[in-house]
């Protein structure tokens, strides 16, 4: 997804990011969500997120690092097919 149609306004953070080195993005939403905003840091070099904070919108913050990120490993794709176990519903997330 394009996150300009996602978020309404971004702001580059002059705050000391938790990796040395990293950019510090705060993003807002565009529709109304369960969060009020996202701070993520993204390492210029390579453009990966690092770190994820959620502000939720009932005052609630969550909080994702990213540590020892490996790509292009060579992972089969049949470990992304998703089956859905039996006697659970599957409910689709807003935008689906």
């Amino acid at each position: 997804a394009n996150l300009r149609n996602e978020f309404t306004r971004f702001e580059l953070l002059n705050t000391k990011p938790f990796f040395e080195g990293l950019k510090v993005v705060r993003m807002y939403p565009k529709r109304k969500t369960d969060f009020q905003e996202i701070v993520m840091e993204v390492d210029p070099s390579n453009y990966q997120i690092r770190r994820l904070r959620f502000a939720h919108s009932d005052g609630s913050r969550s909080e994702f690092i990213f540590l020892s990120i490996r790509t292009n490993t060579g992972l089969r794709s049949s470990l992304f097919d998703f089956k859905v176990p039996p006697g659970v519903d599957v409910v689709q997330g807003l935008g689906q």
